[in-house]
């Protein structure tokens, strides 16, 4: 008796799958993912090409996530990766508010993380990096899909065309017979079509080579932020969990707690000094402030991120599995106590420099940094705590940094700086004027300025008017000054601080026709706010 053969057993989903490409080689080229290149190459010839300002970035940046999520062959983006469309949109409103090449930066940066996620690999800024050097890469070996996909097209036209075109051409047919039985619609029709060929013609005519080959390099980086390299993988920790490690003494345990006491000592008695000589005692007239609050934290700063490198490079490697390694951790304990007294001591000398003349952008940015800085250190104490690899220290300080980053780009400084020195001008101290006199201020910063043009001092009053005349002139030329500019430079805090010129012209006008009026009175105050530079 013939026995019936036996089927082989389905396939079964088991719990042990066979591993896959973290991003998968997708050959068909889809109709969508056409238009999504052909689309991002108009938007960015429009925005980008025959534009250039900041509204126009703000306009690409919004569009490329929307164009890569509807044109990505990979169909496993990560849930996470809309957060990071959300901070573009942030930076775009921040673009169309008030751009900065700093912003700019950031967008491209967040939108090569986008593409990342979007393409379903976990989303690290070390990695990220990388893929942003490899878009170009990309972009050039994403293209053999593409000329694939045309070499192998059909020379005849497939049913599947049929049933688009048929119709298309009925309606085509008939829409026309359609106009011509109505004179009124074909004439509105014949105007319209006209000057659609008028503008089709002058685009033409300023079309350039140039022109096609930014065309190009759009569309080569587009390809790229579709179809990333397989060949950028997600970097693995390589060290030995401190579980995994057998206890024994380390060569190095003695010299690293030699230095560890010496830090500690040092630290101390430095510390001691920086109290007596800087902290609750005033300064006596011609203070060295530039080199105390000034270049002094920059010293300190960078003894804060040398510390940190030493605590990261101590805790790692053999060390760990040393069975003496607890003395090390109540001496790394008092340095890190010790580094945060002195990150405070550091912010103690800023606000010194900012309490002398005011606040400005570089000490913002000092504040801003110090704060990351200390930041970075308190990471290294998670790192030491939670005995973490040296590459997930070196992924949570970049994460720190591209947030530093990315705050900076979004705040609006000088409002913040320049109300800041309004408000200690207005009360009576009149050391923050020099602010105002040798840094420039964008509009968010003349807006607040505008509070100083009924100051009792009379060369502060005159030199501000003259500041928001020439501001005026800036911002809302005459008629006769004025040229076309692109839709995409223009700016709202342009038109918000025009408003406030206007609504208060009357405390500014007399500055406003005379030229020589006005660098005189600027002159003046420059002269008389020197004393606090």
């Amino acid at each position: 008796m013939n026995q019936a053969p036996v089927a082989p057993p389905p396939a079964t989903t088991g719990s042990n799958p066979a591993p896959a490409s973290p991003i998968r080689v997708v050959e068909v080229v889809r109709i969508r993912e056409l238009l999504c290149v052909a689309a991002s190459m108009c938007v960015a010839d429009v925005t980008l090409f025959r534009g250039g300002g900041f509204a126009g970035w703000a306009a690409m940046l919004l569009a490329l996530p929307i164009l890569l999520h509807i044109g990505s062959p990979a169909r496993h983006s990560l849930s996470a990766t809309w957060l990071f469309a959300a901070a573009i949109a942030f930076l775009c409103a921040r673009l169309v508010w008030l751009g900065s090449p700093l912003t700019v930066c950031c967008g491209l940066g967040l939108l090569c993380t986008f593409a990342l996620g979007r393409a379903g690999r976990t989303v690290h800024v070390l990695e990220s990096f990388a893929y942003a050097w490899c878009v170009i890469p990309s972009g050039l070996l994403g293209l053999v899909p593409y000329w694939k996909q045309f070499q192998h097209l059909a020379p005849g036209i497939s049913p599947r065309w049929l049933n688009v075109l048929l119709p298309l051409a009925a309606l085509m047919l008939f829409g026309f017979l359609f106009v011509g039985a109505n004179p009124d619609l074909a004439h509105a029709l014949s105007d319209n079509l006209a000057r659609w060929i008028v503008q089709l013609e002058q685009w033409l005519i300023h079309t350039s080579p140039a022109e096609g080959l930014f065309l190009c390099f759009i569309a080569i980086v587009t390809v790229g932020l579709l179809r990333p390299v397989t060949a950028l993988q997600e970097l693995r920790d390589s060290e030995t969990p401190q579980a995994d490690q057998r206890k024994h003494s380390s060569f190095f345990y003695v010299p690293c707690r030699n230095t560890m006491v010496t830090v500690v000592v040092l630290f101390a008695i430095y510390l001691v000094f920086e109290f007596q000589t800087l902290w609750f005692r005033e300064f006596p007239s011609g203070f060295y402030y530039s080199g105390y609050a000034h270049q002094g934290a920059a010293w300190l700063t960078v003894a804060l991120m040398v510390a940190t490198g030493m605590l990261s490079l101590i805790f790692r490697g053999h060390l760990l599995a040393d069975p003496r390694r607890g003395r090390l951790y109540v001496l790394a304990s008092i340095w890190s106590l010790e580094n945060l007294i002195l990150g405070i001591a550091v912010l103690n000398r800023l606000y010194i420099y900012i309490q002398f003349n005011g606040m400005t952008r570089m000490r913002m940015i000092g504040l801003l940094g110090i704060a990351t800085v200390i930041a970075g250190f308190l990471l290294v104490v998670i790192k030491i705590m939670q005995t973490r690899s040296f590459l997930w220290l070196l992924r949570a300080h970049l994460i720190t940094l591209a947030t530093a980053c990315y705050l900076y780009s979004l705040a609006p400084i000088d409002w913040l700086s320049t109300n800041y020195n309004v408000r200690r001008i207005m009360a009576g101290d009149l050391a923050p004027a020099v602010q105002l006199s040798v840094h420039p201020l964008n509009p968010e910063g003349l807006a607040q300025a505008i509070r100083l043009t009924d100051h009792p001092e009379e060369i502060i009053a005159a030199g501000i008017q003259a500041l928001l005349a020439d501001a005026s002139q800036r911002y809302a030329p005459a008629a006769s000054q004025r040229h076309s500019s692109h839709w995409s430079d223009y700016q709202l805090s342009h038109q918000w601080l025009v408003e406030h010129l206007r609504a208060n012209r009357e405390k500014w006008k007399d500055s406003y026709q005379d030229e020589t009026r006005r660098k005189a009175d600027l002159k003046r105050f420059a002269d008389f706010t020197y004393q606090w530079y």
